[in-house]
């Protein structure tokens, strides 16, 4: 991670938030990028440490951020990142497409039909998947 953050101009998170993840952009890792790099948060709030990137990018470290998500959703009226010119703050609808949209659409209902066919459901697509192991 050392080595990808010192050469990285922009960084982009993908990844899900969990006890490894939580904060994993912080002032340490954001001190390893190149002056002037730019961070995109299209994940998960809690990936990235909201104060540490307040003041990168009032010292000039980062050039800019854009997040598509922060840690508590929506953002409060006298949240500091409303204060940062260099932030793109867009309300979590990143994965919004209209083809995403239908993915999510057909996928539901192709569930929805396999479940009133007796037939296996795919249960990394369910919320609760525990209920798929009840009789």
């Amino acid at each position: 991670m050392d080595q990808l953050l010192a050469c990285s101009d922009v960084l982009s998170l993908h990844c899900p938030v969990n006890d490894k993840t939580r904060n994993m952009i912080n002032a340490q890792t954001l001190a390893r990028l190149p002056h002037g790099a730019i961070l995109i948060n299209t994940a998960r709030g809690e990936l990235v440490d909201e104060v540490a990137l307040c003041e990168a990018l009032k010292k000039g470290q980062l050039r800019a951020a854009a997040l598509d998500t922060v840690a508590s959703e929506p953002l409060a009226a006298d949240h500091p990142f409303r204060e940062l010119p260099q932030l793109i703050i867009t309300p979590h609808i990143g994965g919004s497409t209209p083809q995403a949209l239908d993915a999510v659409a057909y996928s539901a209902a192709h569930q929805c039909l396999a479940w009133l066919d007796a037939q296996q459901i795919n249960a990394a697509a369910c919320v609760n998947p525990h209920v798929l192991n009840k009789e």
